[in-house]
């Protein structure tokens, strides 16, 4: 049986390598509009 942290910790996981295979997928364009500091802060809210 898997502890609170563990999955807790499991699911993050997850959830970053889906974001990394999301980013790696996207061309440069994608990539720079993106990385603006409005869509930045915006990701930072999400993991707060």
């Amino acid at each position: 049986m898997v502890g609170a942290k563990e999955q807790y910790v499991a699911d993050v996981d997850a959830a970053m390598m889906n974001l990394r295979r999301v980013w790696q997928s996207a061309d440069a364009d994608w990539q720079a509009e993106y990385l603006t500091a409005n869509n930045v802060g915006a990701l930072g809210d999400l993991l707060n």
